[in-house]
């Protein structure tokens, strides 16, 4: 490859970005173009010309706020806005539905935190993702092969709208709905029919479902 690789990194701690920028120094094909802590990092970032953003799913909203950071509905935002930069998504291998959930919402690949070997090789993990291949690990896709799950008909739509309500509470249809860049109507629509795929009428019982079945991942970084 001729081209520059421009990464941007993402993690909810500071060393890990450390440890990132180490592995890549000295490669000079490979450029990091920024480090993100939290969302409201990362979004500015993604102005710059980027090819490849690591991406924490458990990245917290912001410096002050340790929520996670509504992370469905980022990747369809990074998706439509930015489609030529190829996502990695990080995440812990205890979720197998929060590993779903990313693929289902347009994350290509998706490794474990604890997949050693990538993080040990990861200019060149990079390099393949830049030509288009696929890092995904092994951990991962074992981990995904567990019995489906009641919200996996979901689509990316309906998941990224619930984690928005989940991670808005006292936000309004109308402020989730320009988050989401949709409609009022059509984000009232999505989030019908995630009520009726998790099987409960209401916002309080989907995020209790929700919840329940791990889908959001941890509700905290620490």
């Amino acid at each position: 490859m001729n081209d520059k690789i421009n990464v941007v990194l993402t993690d909810a701690h500071l060393p890990v970005l450390d440890g990132y920028a180490y592995r890549l120094r000295g490669h000079l094909d490979i450029e990091v173009v920024g480090n993100a802590l939290s969302g409201t990092e990362l979004f500015p970032l993604l102005e710059r010309d980027v090819s490849i953003l690591l991406l924490d799913l458990n990245l917290p909203k912001t410096a002050q706020d340790n929520s996670v950071l509504p992370i469905y509905a980022v990747v369809q935002r990074l998706i439509r806005k930015h489609k030529d930069v190829a996502i990695v998504g990080i995440a812990g291998c205890d979720n197998p539905n929060v590993l779903r959930a990313a693929f289902q919402c347009g994350v290509t690949n998706v490794v474990c935190k604890t997949e050693r070997s990538f993080f040990e090789n990861l200019a060149s993990n990079l390099r393949k993702v830049a030509d288009n291949k696929s890092v995904t690990s092994r951990a991962v896709l074992a981990s995904m092969g567990m019995p489906d799950d009641p919200f996996t008909d979901m689509s990316a739509s309906e998941l990224a709208a619930l984690q928005l309500r989940y991670a808005y509470p006292n936000a309004t249809i109308s402020e989730l709905a320009q988050m989401h860049t949709r409609a009022e109507s059509t984000f009232r629509n999505l989030l019908s029919r995630s009520y009726c795929k998790l099987g409960v009428d209401n916002a309080l019982a989907a995020v209790l479902r929700a919840q329940e079945l791990g889908l959001f991942g941890q509700t905290t970084n620490q």
